[in-house]
């Protein structure tokens, strides 16, 4: 159980805080974060839920739709912005250091899970991904069901 003052805790929750508030800070970059946007605006605005389009079209197989679902459903509820679709691999992010924390604690205590979570969510890519139109972070975040 977490106590009410622990700063461990603290740090884990500034850590995700300072992501939440960075990302809406900047617009896309790089070429990942408007290709994947795209595809869950068509999907958001087609009401086609099945098949991911790359433009219409242009189907796009490449990736599980579970990010695209999240980020569509995003787009539905908040409106269209870099924020709407950043915000399902935030909350994606929570529930992987949610998971690392239950796995963590139940296979070698509370002091395994408090470094095992200060650890992920301060790596690099962990940071960024938390904050990002990718799809990684979903896929990280199936992992532990499939076990």
């Amino acid at each position: 159980m977490i106590k009410r003052f622990e700063p461990w805790f603290w740090v884990l929750a500034a850590v995700l805080f300072s992501r939440f508030i960075g990302m809406t800070l900047y617009p896309f970059v790089d070429t990942t974060e408007p290709r994947y946007a795209e595809i869950a605006r068509l999907m958001a605005e087609t009401g086609d839920w099945i098949t991911p389009w790359f433009e219409p079209g242009v189907p796009f197989w490449g990736k599980p739709p579970l990010s695209f679902w999240a980020q569509a459903a995003s787009i539905k509820i908040f409106g269209l912005s870099e924020f709407s679709l950043r915000l399902p691999a935030w909350f994606a992010t929570i529930g992987i250091v949610w998971l690392t924390w239950c796995l963590a604690n139940h296979a070698r205590g509370a002091a395994v899970a408090r470094w095992s979570t200060l650890v992920l969510s301060t790596m690099a890519l962990t940071y960024i991904s938390a904050g990002a139109v990718m799809t990684d972070t979903f896929l990280v975040l199936e992992r532990p069901f499939l076990w």
